[in-house]
């Protein structure tokens, strides 16, 4: 068996897909709170001095700390149906198709985190290596799990 490993945004996606994510699943009372607060890391991120892997847990604590994790699973299903196909590559869909064919082993290693990349991988029955937020009590703390998944990490 060989092991098939896809990045997630850029290559089977045509764009980022966290923005997004987060945008359509935060309300807007705390996005415009998270911006206020995150202000100055977003304007160091914009001027290339602070770094996607940097700004990416904070800007997911701000958005998700507290948050039902029925509420949030019910906004990545939306999610994940709604917009994700509009992005989705075709041909790297059939890609994926003919590893499965062929008996690989296909797994998503993605920066992106866990509350809608586990519903898109699950769907196309895909294991998932992600930026996993941790719940307690049933909420999202806002904290990743083991760290964002990207450069050292990743590999």
């Amino acid at each position: 068996m060989n092991l098939a490993l896809f990045d997630f945004d850029g290559t089977i996606t045509t764009r980022d897909t966290y923005n997004k994510f987060v945008f359509s699943s935060t309300k807007f009372v705390r996005l415009v709170i998270g911006v206020f607060l995150l202000f100055p890391v977003i304007i160091l991120h914009k001027a290339r001095l602070l770094s996607a892997p940097k700004i990416r847990p904070l800007i997911s604590r701000v958005a998700f700390m507290g948050v039902s994790e029925k509420q949030l699973d019910a906004s990545a299903e939306l999610f994940v149906s709604g917009y994700l196909p509009s992005v989705i590559r075709s041909d790297m869909l059939q890609k994926i198709a003919e590893h499965k064919e062929n008996g690989d082993h296909v797994v998503i290693v993605s920066a992106s985190i866990s509350p809608y990349l586990k519903i898109w991988c699950r769907n196309h029955e895909i294991d998932l290596i992600c930026s996993e937020l941790e719940v307690r009590n049933g909420r999202f703390t806002g904290a990743y799990l083991n760290g964002d998944c990207s450069n050292e990490k990743k590999v």
